[in-house]
């Protein structure tokens, strides 16, 4: 689990908190996980785009807050958690582009996967099945469906294939998350990624893949506008919207959300004692006091805001 690896971070973005690390030590949990545990395991991208979905969409945050590790691949939210440091909290932040962490995980595979692939239309999925097939012999797509089809059509599908190792979601926000959650659901031992419909249509052959340098500077977004022009008002209006999104929650004016998670990882050993005051977002106040005995332990707390949290005191009374 995530939790074992000290190199995963903690990181919230407005109503959203989750996991994230480099590129190579994601791929390194994700294969362990793959390739020695028998439980379910999560992961989904996070980018300006998601993150303004989120501020409407309750299945878009419910699963990010569930998601086991999430890539940080946009350049704007990097920015927007960079922001957040100070001198008393350095949290590294590091970009993944989903398509990168795809690519990474493909090449490390040393046993047999099996996968089925869901998004975009039928020719590009299955085009994109015969490519990934053609090119890893250890990872085989067995089955696949496009990304027009309703719920109830994919929850015969991923009931049909149970027992895969993994789901690869692409069909746009938020159709590929709340997939994503009937996933979990139904396939409840596979390795669910939301790797964005942009990957499936990269290894089908009909979107063309930004240069290696355009991705070390985090350029994606320029180099979209300049060769999907549909895409351009998402990065103008949409950049916007999530910068202004993100003001309001440095300065404490949150949107009313229906829900939302505040995970802690990584507690310290010392008296392993927090507490602090959660609002529900109905003019009600809990407060609390959180009591670890174990320092890679994890604790998930469902509630509409979080106000404040801070260590207290060994020794001390109540709040």
């Amino acid at each position: 689990m995530p939790g074992k690896h000290a190199s995963l971070t903690t990181h919230e973005l407005g109503p959203l908190v989750f996991n994230s690390a480099s590129r190579s030590a994601m791929a390194g949990c994700i294969l362990e996980q793959s390739e020695t545990a028998h439980s379910g395991f999560c992961i989904g991208y996070v980018n300006p785009h998601v993150c303004n979905m989120a501020e409407t969409e309750p299945v878009v945050r419910r699963f990010i807050n569930q998601c086991d590790l999430v890539c940080i691949d946009g350049l704007g939210t990097a920015l927007a958690l960079r922001g957040k440091r100070n001198s008393h909290c350095r949290k590294p932040v590091y970009r993944v582009v989903a398509l990168n962490l795809f690519d990474e995980l493909l090449k490390q595979v040393s046993q047999r996967h099996t996968a089925v692939l869901i998004g975009v239309e039928p020719e590009q999925v299955r085009l994109s099945a015969v490519n990934i097939n053609a090119h890893y012999q250890r990872f085989e797509i067995v089955d696949t469906l496009d990304g027009f089809r309703t719920q109830a059509e994919y929850q015969e599908f991923l009931t049909h294939h149970s027992n895969v190792q993994w789901v690869l979601i692409g069909a746009g926000s938020p159709k590929s998350e709340a997939i994503a959650l009937q996933a979990r659901l139904y396939c409840p031992r596979a390795i669910v990624f939301h790797l964005g419909a942009g990957t499936i249509k990269v290894y089908a052959g009909s979107k063309r893949r930004a240069p290696a340098w355009v991705s070390r500077y985090g350029l994606e977004w320029a180099h979209r506008m300049i060769f999907e022009p549909h895409t351009r008002a998402r990065y103008t209006k949409g950049g916007w919207q999530f910068l202004k999104s993100q003001l309001r929650h440095r300065h404490g004016r949150r949107g009313l959300h229906n829900e939302s998670s505040y995970r802690k990882s990584g507690l310290p050993s010392q008296d392993g004692q927090w507490s602090g005051t959660l609002h529900d977002g109905l003019g009600h106040t809990l407060s609390l006091v959180i009591v670890e005995a174990c320092e890679q332990s994890s604790t998930v707390l469902h509630v509409s805001d979080v106000s404040w949290l801070r260590r207290r005191p060994a020794g001390k009374g109540g709040l």
